[in-house]
């Protein structure tokens, strides 16, 4: 799967989650955290595609998503950065 294409999947599984994605400039690459009753996940603009869903991956990662559909290639992205999170704490 194109990084394009896997880059739309994981925006859908963030609004199926009620996600915001918010834009930012500046020196962090971005996160989601909690703003007020919402959750959102930052991204600064500067990052390239493949960044982007690395980023996704990683923020994702952190949620049970058990009980969504995901295509293999989606999943296993996911469940890479999973991996690499966990064995880093």
């Amino acid at each position: 799967m194109r990084n394009r294409e896997l880059l739309r999947k994981l925006e859908e599984i963030l609004n199926q989650l009620a996600i915001k994605i918010r834009w930012i400039s500046g020196e962090s690459t971005g996160g989601v955290c909690q703003l007020n009753s919402e959750q959102v996940l930052f991204i600064n603009h500067t990052l390239t595609t493949e960044q982007r869903v690395k980023l996704l991956c990683q923020e994702l990662s952190r949620f049970d998503l058990s009980e969504f559909f995901l295509l293999p290639a989606v999943r296993g992205n996911i469940e890479k950065l999973r991996q690499y999170t966990e064995y880093r704490l």
